[in-house]
């Protein structure tokens, strides 16, 4: 939902800095169209989260002693981190 609202804002501010730019408008419209732009591409190229994974990682990742209640499933989250690339990721636990 965010996500959409979001998306939108950027629509709005392109779409003004356009007309803008049409009508001739102050030095101020490129910069919305410029904030626009930047505000799409931001929300179309977004780092994902990764959902839970059912089993361990493979080889290469360790446990932590992290561990914590999913809010959205209630289950058990054990969190397990690879040393090589620093990645984290988060496993149900069993």
């Amino acid at each position: 939902m965010l996500r959409a609202i979001v998306f939108g804002v950027g629509i709005l501010l392109c779409a003004g800095g356009t007309i803008g730019l049409a009508l001739g408008t102050g030095p101020e419209t490129p910069g919305l169209l410029i904030l626009g732009i930047l505000i799409i591409a931001g929300t179309l190229f977004e780092r994902r989260y990764h959902s839970n994974q059912p089993g361990s990682p493979g080889v290469g990742w360790e446990r932590t002693t992290e561990s914590f209640k999913d809010p959205t499933s209630g289950e058990r989250i054990e969190v397990w981190f690879n040393p090589h690339n620093g990645q984290r990721r988060y496993v149900v636990s069993k």
